[in-house]
């Protein structure tokens, strides 16, 4: 430094608190001609500065200097001019948008003032546009220990904020100081009111969190009626909480409006975040009714959205990883499902949304079970250590699914171990129901893991009035998946008491109400079944009404591990075996041969040929030589 000319000395010490700067961000803030010239001096000279972007048209000082520089500002710049030349760079850059630089300006010199008004405008871009949650709580810890009160709009963010990150005592805190602050202001009745509507939308967020279900299904309907005026994208967080609060409670029409309203809220706004959340609770709805055809373009297109707006390392991107890889679950499509799963988690886990972190764990968890196969993605204890971070129902829809995934791998003592701890099996193999659930999706899954445990028991009659009472139930509330479930469940009641047909058909409706709606899981969930009655099951017997149901079969084949069976018993999924002719000419199929190709090789004329590909056909099931092929493949008849 005392090498340097003076006056260049003095121009470094009065930049120091500036993080970045551009020549016309120095020239504005020293009101200097000569900070251009300066600027320019250290860049040929290479002296400590780094130059930012491809353009380059911003600097910064190494780490190290900038430190020096910054200590050094305190002992050969007035107080007065260092705040001066602050104020002026926090104006420009305020006028560029550059609003975090801004306030980290405002900050260095201690503007409390300043700092209040830059930090209200920074909450609509850090939070409620971009969801940078941490960051946000950071700048108001600052502000606020400089003396500074924040304003209205960023008390409500920050008490947003605070729930995400799982700070509700602090969030509880900032809402009564929000509260406070609004009745005791000088605003007018218009503000006020607006303001209060700011306040009631972060309790219910704050009770979102809490896992209080049943009392947003009352508050915000009528925080939707009086807020009416309310911003567009608070209208639809509430609207989205209230989507949340029904589809938990199996309210899935409900649901689909109230998430309909979310959406229509937030579309006109240009925050990609409020569009996220609005998106993630409508597909969550349809996974949880199992309505899941046109899911997965509405997921690809936000992920879209997500890149291009660069937001695909934030904590909304890793919410709506954990809600593709549900999708990708009940699709049946194990591999991508599981790796995104496993990938999202350790950040999705910090959103504080049980629901969307149950999304998760519901595609890690059956891995845990079948671990023979291969090492879990996520071990059982770290999904029960995120389980443990949530209100109870989390770790009780744990459980519960883990008794139901371990009798249906015929590991029936731990599931009765696991259903006395938490409430639901008694000593004497009967089913209790837990009084202190309150929502359905929670006593659902308490009762398929009671049908589970019946029927693992030999209480075939207890377990058959239940499955008979939930099948109304899931009807009633259009739970397509759950219906699926409980097909499985008969049919596995019917194989424990010997009723091999029973069983065959009790799989073909499951199979067929399959097709419908796309959903694999729950065969996959119940392979060690599926496998035992197809391996005593011909295709017939099964009753597959429609190619989608015979596609749907081709895929459980494949999804639980069936065309491993012996060739001989896959042979007898076909409702008639093939004949020596017809496996003959199945083979030159797979070898690509066309009709008059395997006349020549057989000897037979082509029409003949034709006859004999027409049976083969009918044989599997199926049109065309390309799924003939797919089908052999399956029942391995081309080996």
């Amino acid at each position: 430094m005392s090498r340097l000319p003076g006056e260049l000395q003095q121009f470094l010490a009065e930049i120091a608190p500036f993080a970045s700067f551009s020549p016309e961000l120095l020239t504005w803030s020293v009101e200097g001609p000569r900070a251009a010239g300066f600027l320019g001096y250290l860049v040929d000279r290479n002296i400590l500065i780094v130059t930012l972007g491809e353009e380059g048209q911003w600097f910064r000082f190494h780490a190290l200097f900038r430190r020096y520089l910054l200590r050094i500002a305190d002992t050969v710049v007035p107080a007065e001019r260092r705040q001066h030349v602050a104020r002026r760079g926090a104006q420009w850059l305020e006028r560029q948008g550059f609003i975090e630089p801004a306030l980290d300006l405002a900050v260095q010199v201690e503007d409390s003032t300043l700092s209040v008004r830059l930090l209200e405008k920074l909450s609509w871009s850090l939070v409620r546009r971009n969801g940078y949650l941490p960051s946000f709580i950071a700048w108001a810890d600052k502000v606020t220990r400089l003396g500074g009160m924040p304003g209205t709009e960023a008390s409500f963010w920050l008490a947003w904020a605070l729930v995400f990150e799982r700070r509700y005592e602090d969030a509880s805190a900032a809402v009564s100081d929000m509260e406070a602050k609004i009745e005791t202001s000088s605003s007018s009745d218009a503000h006020k009111r607006l303001a209060r509507a700011k306040a009631g939308l972060a309790r219910i967020v704050l009770k979102l969190h809490m896992d209080d279900m049943r009392a947003l299904q009352a508050i915000v309907p009528q925080w939707l009626e009086h807020a009416s005026d309310a911003d567009p994208f608070e209208r639809g967080a509430a609207a989205g909480t209230l989507a949340l609060a029904l589809m938990v409670d199996n309210q899935f029409t409900a649901g689909r409006s109230a998430a309909r309203t979310s959406m229509s809220a937030v579309a006109p706004t240009t925050s990609i975040y409020g569009r996220a959340w609005a998106s993630n609770i409508a597909a969550a709805i349809e996974i949880a009714a199992c309505d899941i055809d046109s899911v997965g373009d509405v997921l690809d297109d936000l992920e879209a959205q997500m890149r291009a707006s660069r937001n695909e390392d934030t904590l909304i991107a890793a919410v709506t990883a954990c809600v593709k890889a549900r999708l990708l679950y009940e699709r049946g499509e194990l591999a991508t499902a599981l790796e995104l799963a496993a990938q999202a988690l350790p950040v999705g886990r910090t959103c504080g949304l049980l629901d969307f972190v149950w999304l998760g764990l519901e595609v890690l968890l059956p891995a845990t079970v079948h671990a023979q196969d291969a090492p879990p993605p996520i071990a059982l204890e770290q999904l029960r250590r995120v389980a443990s971070d949530y209100p109870r129902r989390l770790t009780s829809l744990l459980d519960l699914a883990l008794i139901r995934l371990h009798c249906a791998v015929g590991d029936p003592a731990h599931a009765q171990a696991l259903g006395r701890r938490v409430g639901i099996w008694s000593q004497d193999c009967r089913y209790i129901t837990l009084d202190d659930i309150v929502l359905e999706n929670e006593r659902t899954a308490a009762a398929m893991a009671g049908i589970a445990l019946l029927t693992a028991a030999g209480e075939h009659k207890a377990a058959g009035d239940l499955i008979e009472q939930e099948t109304a139930t899931a009807r009633r509330a259009g739970r397509r998946g759950a219906i699926i479930d409980l097909h499985l469940a008969q049919c596995g009641l019917h194989m424990t008491s010997g009723d091999e047909r029973q069983a065959t058909r009790a799989l073909s409706r499951a199979l067929n109400h399959a097709a419908t709606c796309g959903s694999a899981r729950p065969f996959y969930e119940q392979r060690l079944l599926v496998t035992n009655v197809l391996r005593h099951s011909r295709v017939k017997d099964l009753a597959l009404a429609s190619d989608d149901a015979r596609a749907m079969y081709d895929k459980v084949v494949a999804l639980v591990g069936a065309q491993e069976l012996p060739a001989t018993g896959a042979a007898i999924h076909l409702s008639d075996p093939l004949t020596r002719r017809e496996l003959e000419l199945l083979r030159m199929l797979d070898a690509g041969l066309d009709n008059a190709q395997m006349s020549g090789s057989t000897g037979i004329s082509v029409r003949t040929v034709k006859w004999h590909l027409h049976n083969l056909y009918a044989k599997m099931g199926v049109k065309n030589r390309t799924s003939a092929l797919a089908r052999a493949r399956s029942l391995q008849l081309l080996q």
